[in-house]
């Protein structure tokens, strides 16, 4: 690569900010199964940066990194943002996971 090299300016960057892309996503239900969202059958990979209630209750999740589980205390049609590794099956609200 020869200079000079043109790096986007700041207004470029802000652009950018509401630029619209597709969500990918997966349906997870309390009660069952933990829903891990690294596994490449989901299409996650490598986490899911939105949890999506759509149900009332707690959702327990980890985040990308950590050792242990959160509990997120939700309201339908509430967003938790981060990046997420898992959905334990513990939790007694449902959710979609989008990234």
């Amino acid at each position: 690569m020869t200079a000079p090299i043109n790096f986007p300016s700041a207004s470029d960057i802000q652009d950018l900010r509401h630029a619209k892309r597709p969500f990918k996503s997966v349906a997870f239900t309390s009660g069952g199964s933990d829903l891990d969202l690294t596994d490449p059958a989901n299409g996650l990979v490598p986490c899911a940066t939105e949890l999506y209630a759509t149900s009332t209750g707690n959702l327990v999740a980890r985040l990308a990194g950590e050792s242990s589980d959160q509990t997120y205390a939700v309201t339908a049609a509430q967003i938790i943002q981060g990046l997420f590794t898992i959905i334990r099956g513990a939790s007694t609200a449902n959710a979609i996971a989008r990234s």
